[in-house]
C-alpha cells in the first residue's frame, strides 16, 4: 500500500531476528550490552509464578468468542498450541497480555495471565459475552503456572518423562530462550523439581532474565491503557496477526504496523552497582549485576539520558538493578555509539539490545529516509 515501510525482520518461530545491517556494524559496541549474554549465562533451572493466574474459556463459540477479542489469530492455536496474544481496548490500546494454551483434552483455551489483572480481566471478557455460548472459569486457586529456563529447558527434555494427565507442558511461545512452561496443580510439577541438572532458582531472578531479553509482560510494563501493542514488542514475538482481520482495536494497530508509524519501543537496559560507567561490557554479568540491588534503583519515570545529547527516553519499569524504558527510535540511532554509557538518575548504565534490534533500527532507518525525500 502506499507508504508503506517494508518490514524486514521475521518472527522466525522462536523467534530471532536475523537482519544484515552494514551500517549500523561500524559503530563501536564496547560499551554495549546484547541480550544473548543473559541467555548464555542463565543455568538450567526452573520456577514457580506466583504471578500468574489461570483462566479457562470453554464451550462451543470459544474460539469465535477470542477471535473477536484478541490480536492473535485464533485459528492458528489449534496446531501451535501455545500463542502469545494482546486484549485492547478501542483505541488499539493494551489492557491485557496472555499466553494462550490449547487443551485437548478439554477442547478449551486456558488463558495464562497476571494475577493482579484477573478480576479486572474476567471483567473484560464477561463485558464482551453477552450471548456467546462460552463457559469462563478461574482455576487460580487450584492451578499453578511453573518456568523452567536453560540451555537444557525443552519440550524433548521434559516429554519423556511420565507426566500427570492433568497437566499442560508447552514451549514458551515468546522466545526459545524462555524455555518451556507448566500449568499443574499447585505442588504437582514434579516434571521439573525431578530433572537432572535443574535447580529451582526465584521469580525475581526470572524475571530479569526475561527482562533482559526485552520481553515485557503485564499492567506494569505494558502500561495498562496506555501502550501500544507495537510499542511493547508483542509482535516481535508472534503475538499479532496482521491477516486475521477485525477484532477490539485492530485498526490502529494494523495502520501503525503497515504505515510503520512506531516511533518508540519497550528497551531493557542495566545500571551498575555504584554508579561507575561500564568500560569493558565483556566484564560485567548483566543478571548478577541486577541482582545485587535490594530494591528497584531508580523510579518509573526517570529520564534515559545520553550525556550532553538529552534524553532519549524514559523508565516503564524496573526489576532491582534492570529495567525496560521507552525508547525513541530515532534519537537511539543518532546516538549509537552512546548507548551503553546511558545515565539513569544517579546511575550510569547500558542498554541491553535485543535479537531483534538490527531489524527494528533498519525499518526505523528506511522509515526516516521515506520521509527525508517527501
Amino acid at each position: 500500500m502506499p507508504g508503506e515501510i517494508p518490514t524486514v525482520f521475521n518472527h522466525l518461530g522462536a523467534h530471532k531476528m536475523i537482519v544484515d545491517v552494514p551500517a549500523l556494524h561500524k559503530f563501536p559496541r564496547r560499551h554495549l550490552h546484547y541480550s544473548s549474554e543473559c541467555s548464555s549465562s542463565i543455568k538450567n533451572s526452573w520456577t514457580h509464578l506466583k504471578n500468574r493466574a489461570v483462566i479457562e474459556v470453554a464451550g462451543e463459540d470459544c474460539v469465535a468468542f477470542l477471535q473477536g477479542l484478541t490480536t492473535n489469530d485464533m485459528k492458528q492455536l489449534n496446531s501451535k498450541k501455545s500463542m502469545l496474544t494482546a486484549f485492547l481496548n478501542a483505541q488499539g490500546r493494551v489492557m491485557h497480555d496472555a499466553l494462550l494454551v490449547y487443551s485437548e483434552s478439554t477442547n478449551s483455551v486456558f488463558i495464562d495471565v497476571a494475577r493482579d489483572q484477573k478480576e479486572d480481566f474476567l471483567k473484560f471478557l464477561k463485558r464482551y459475552k453477552l450471548r456467546a455460548k462460552v463457559v469462563l472459569t478461574d482455576h487460580s486457586e487450584r492451578l499453578a503456572v511453573y518456568a523452567a529456563v536453560g540451555s537444557e529447558a525443552s519440550l524433548d527434555r521434559f516429554t519423556s518423562k511420565s507426566s500427570p494427565q492433568d497437566c499442560m507442558l508447552f514451549q514458551d511461545p515468546r522466545l526459545r530462550e524462555l524455555g518451556v512452561r507448566l500449568i499443574s496443580e499447585e505442588g504437582k510439577h514434579t516434571l521439573f523439581t525431578s530433572a537432572a541438572g535443574f535447580s529451582e532458582i526465584s521469580e525475581t531472578l526470572y524475571d530479569i532474565y526475561r527482562i533482559s531479553l526485552g520481553v515485557a509482560q503485564g499492567p506494569k510494563e505494558l502500561l495498562q491503557g496506555t501502550c501500544l501493542p507495537l510499542e511493547g514488542n508483542i509482535e516481535l514475538f508472534g503475538g499479532v496477526s496482521f491477516n486475521k482481520g477485525c477484532y477490539v482495536g485492530q485498526e490502529l494497530t494494523a495502520r501503525s504496523h503497515f504505515r510503520g508509524q512506531i516511533r518508540k519501543r519497550l528497551i531493557p537496559f542495566v545500571i551498575t552497582e555504584n554508579g561507575f560507567e561500564i568500560n569493558d561490557a565483556s566484564t560485567v554479568d548483566i543478571l548478577e549485576t541486577a541482582m545485587k540491588f535490594d530494591k528497584e534503583a531508580v523510579t518509573s519515570g526517570e529520564s534515559v539520558e545520553i550525556e550532553g545529547k538529552g534524553s532519549i527516553g524514559k523508565v516503564i519499569a524496573m526489576e532491582k538493578g534492570i529495567g525496560l524504558a521507552m525508547i525513541r527510535l530515532q534519537n537511539a540511532m543518532a546516538n549509537f555509539d552512546q548507548l551503553g554509557k546511558i545515565r539513569v538518575g544517579n546511575y550510569h548504565g547500558s542498554l541491553i539490545l535485543p535479537g531483534w534490534w538490527d531489524g527494528i533500527a533498519e525499518q526505523e532507518s528506511a522509515r526516516q529516509m521515506q520521509e527525508s525525500s517527501a
